[in-house]
């Protein structure tokens, strides 16, 4: 077989397998957001930082591309078609293109253009950064893929979304997203702010008064010492009883509900829900009382924010009907 055909054979072969290689070529192949990467590339990270570059780049990376391919294809075809001719030319093509999606699938297709275009893109990136007549092609400062990738990176985006969606969405946002972790400790009220009352006090007015102006309603009932719980006073259930001969055994809760400090709220929550209770005395691993969580104290660490509402006429029907909704 003459020298020159063999050679042209080469050709026509190693152009059409560089025709392959071009379109085989990852541009954006970043796994995850922008936003992530700047978050990871801040704390150093020289492959995010990398990564950076390149998409900053990809618009003009795929005009490049671009024209590699028309380029290539055109070059593939013409010597094919001085190789076998037009008729040859046109079936080798159409056989090509119907075999291409299989043929980009074969990893060791992808991995030659993974290889020899990471070359190709460190040579030319620095050529197109600077271009001006390239400049429109940017990659805008968006975020363009928007998939969240760790909390970390939502709490970012977050903490840069107030002028969107409002400060109180964010910190209601970034309070359910700690919410899992947060533990009972961190959110109860501490025993040394805790008014507790004896089980043999007599609720009379000055005692009763006494609890009024703590503005709380659910007291700790103790017996012999403060580590010693036996139960809770609820004191909306006791106003409409005999004040001067009621003593708090006889009108607690016998049933006080304990949850350790180290536990989470999610846990205490589930424990409220579940006994259907509003108020759990907090204790350490040594069975001391360290202090109380209540109901109220989890949905504001839940929404991150005190709830106000000075609306309490739920009993009342007309009142709710007429109550004006903001």
């Amino acid at each position: 077989m003459d020298i020159s055909l063999i050679l042209l054979i080469i050709i026509v072969i190693l152009l059409w397998s560089f025709v392959f290689i071009v379109a085989c070529w990852r541009i954006d192949t970043s796994a995850v957001s922008i936003n992530e990467l700047k978050r990871r590339a801040q704390k150093g990270d020289s492959k995010a930082l990398e990564q950076l570059s390149r998409l900053k780049v990809s618009p003009k990376l795929r005009v490049i591309r671009y024209i590699l391919m028309v380029f290539s294809l055109t070059a593939a075809t013409s010597v094919t078609f001085l190789l076998s001719g037009f008729a040859w030319t046109i079936v080798i093509v159409i056989v090509l293109g119907l075999f291409y999606p299989y043929l980009k699938k074969l990893a060791f297709m992808q991995r030659s253009s993974d290889i020899l275009m990471e070359k190709f893109e460190k040579k030319i990136t620095p050529l197109i950064a600077d271009a001006r007549w390239m400049a429109a092609m940017e990659q805008p400062e968006i975020l363009s893929q928007l998939s969240i990738n760790s909390l970390d990176e939502l709490r970012e985006l977050l903490a840069h979304s107030q002028k969107s969606i409002g400060k109180k969405s964010v910190m209601q946002l970034q309070a359910s997203i700690d919410f899992t972790h947060k533990k009972v400790k961190d959110y109860m009220t501490p025993v040394s702010q805790l008014k507790t009352i004896s089980r043999d006090e007599m609720l009379g007015p000055l005692v009763l008064d006494d609890l009024h102006r703590t503005g709380h309603s659910r007291f700790p009932v103790i017996g012999e010492d403060e580590n010693d719980i036996v139960g809770l006073l609820y004191l909306p259930e006791i106003t409409q009883l005999d004040r001067d001969s009621t003593t708090v055994v006889s009108v607690m809760d016998e049933r006080p509900l304990f949850i350790r400090e180290d536990q989470t709220l999610t846990h205490a929550l589930h424990g409220i829900l579940r006994h259907n209770h509003h108020l759990f005395i907090v204790v350490n691993k040594d069975k001391e009382t360290v202090g109380v969580v209540s109901l109220s104290d989890i949905v504001e660490s839940l929404f991150g924010q005190k709830i106000i509402d000075t609306f309490d006429e739920f009993d009342d029907l007309d009142a709710v009907a007429s109550h004006n909704v903001t």
